[in-house]
This record gives C-alpha cells, structure tokens and sequence, in this order.
C-alpha cells in the first residue's frame, strides 16, 4: 500500500501569502519548500498531515482541534499569522540567537512537535523528575499538555509505558546527591553533547537558564523519526548523545554520563517510536 508520510493541507489564501514577506511563512508555503519536506520524510515511519491556515484563532481549545482529527496520522495545525509574528519579533537583533524563529524544514517541523511533547517527556530523561512519568500514563496527557495546544483521542499503550520504564532504570544511579546539580549536570551534558547542528555550534554557549536543555530534547524527537537525520553517514556516531571524551568530566561523573548516553540512544528512539504509533488521530497545534 502506497505511503505518503507528509501531506500537506493548505487551506491559506495565497494572496495573503504573497504579501507577507516572511521567510519563515515562504518555507511553509511554497510549492518547493513543500515538496523537498515530503521528500525528506519519505523513509519515517509515522504520517503526518499538516494543516496551514492564515489564523488558527478558531482552534484555540480541546473540542476545536478535535474537529481536525483525522486516523492514519498526526495532524500538525500551523497558523501562518503567527508564524509571521513571531519570525518578525524574532529579527530583534538584542535577543540571543536561539531566540529566532527558524525557516521550516522536515526537521524543523518534527522538532517543533517535540516541543509539544516536552512536558510529557521530562519525566523519562531525568532521574528527579521521575514522578512526571504518571504524567505519561493519563489519557488525554491533561496534567502536562495544555489542551490547546494537543487533542490526544487514544491512550498512552502498554508498549510506550514499558519503554519509558526502561529509560529510567540506568538513571537510578543519579539519584544520590543533590536533585538541582544533577539536574544542572545532565542538561548542560545534553546540551554539548546531541549530534545535532544546534549542539555541534555551541548556540546557547554558557546560558545559565535551565530549560534550554528542552530544545535539545525536542531534537532527539525529529531524530528518532527521520532516518535521514540520524547519525552522519560512515561516521559511526551514535543517534542522540555522544559519550563524554576521556578526562572531561570527574571519574564518577565520567561513567555515570556514559550510562546515560547508552540508555538514551539506546532506549529514546524506539520509546519515540512507539509513543508516535499511539499519537494516531492526534491533533497539535505548533
């Protein structure tokens, strides 16, 4: 049966489109731009449709994306005037460099649903926030996804639940000591050490604030999903997170972020995998 794993909804008034001047709004719309983000997504394995609106204003609650959703995919809803504003406010040359809204691409996309899915996330990746796994469990996923932002019409499966257990387990080990160093080590550990082009430029550099770690995370998401993202070819690398080098951190650290980085590339893709297989039907608004 014949596969189509991005499927574009355009429901924009090119007009407007024309007029806008954005190129962040151009990477969404544009027939090129279109064609090489279905290309790129042509080995994953979960279908999405996305949805371009010039305003999403009227899908603000649980109820109105719930009206969008369609089985056999992941619906991702995008409004055009907010992707304008914010690429507008994002040109403010004080704000640091994360702060700007990137061009869309396949991975872009994927990464923004991470995103969304971060706060249901945390709980898996770390050690002291454990508790947040319940968070994972609950239909609807009310507690950490706001409804306006998700429509979730199935349950989190037996499947996804067993894998999540399983990326705790190795963490078990970071559980002595202090919650916030701990915390504090690992997120700066994700940040330096995803192979993704964010990390590998060193973007956020010694920014001291605590959920920058989140944007990596939501990296792991769109490298989980898309082959062609994944480890560079012929250069052995692993999916996610490279290990720490040799001397780089104290001996204890040392081997406590090598289990680490072997859990999650190990255990985070198919864990993405299957909580992607129990998102069918899902609406989310980017």
């Amino acid at each position: 049966m014949h596969r189509n794993p991005l499927v574009f909804d355009n429901r924009f008034d090119p007009e407007t489109v024309r007029r806008s001047g954005s190129r962040v709004v151009a990477s969404l719309t544009a027939p090129p731009a279109q064609r090489a983000q279905v290309a790129r997504l042509a080995d994953s394995p979960h279908t999405f449709r996305v949805i371009l609106l010039d305003s999403a204003g009227d899908y603000y609650d649980n109820e109105a994306l719930a009206t969008l959703s369609q089985p056999g995919c992941i619906t991702l809803l995008l409004s055009l005037a907010e992707m304008e504003d914010l690429d507008l406010r994002s040109r403010n040359k004080r704000l640091p460099k994360t702060a700007g809204l990137s061009r869309f691409s396949a991975f872009v996309l994927l990464h923004r649903l991470g995103d969304v899915l971060y706060p249901a996330l945390e709980g898996v990746v770390y050690p002291h926030l454990a508790i947040s796994l319940t968070r994972l469990v609950r239909s609807g996923w009310s507690d950490s996804i706001s409804p306006d932002r998700m429509y979730f019409p199935g349950e989190v499966s037996t499947v996804t639940r067993e894998l999540a257990r399983r990326l705790l387990e190795p963490k078990k080990m970071f559980r002595r000591g202090d919650p916030q160093d701990t915390y504090n080590l690992l997120r700066r550990y994700i940040m330096s050490h995803t192979n993704s082009q964010m990390s590998r430029e060193g973007l956020h550099g010694d920014d001291p604030y605590p959920d920058d770690a989140a944007q990596y995370i939501a990296d792991w998401v769109a490298l989980s999903e898309m082959p062609s993202a994944r480890a560079r070819p012929g250069r052995g690398e692993p999916w996610l997170l490279f290990p720490p080098k040799p001397g780089e951190y104290a001996p204890e650290d040392e081997e406590r972020l090598r289990q680490f980085a072997e859990a999650i590339n190990a255990d985070f893709p198919p864990f993405i995998q299957s909580l992607l297989d129990d998102l069918d039907g899902a609406v989310i608004r980017l």
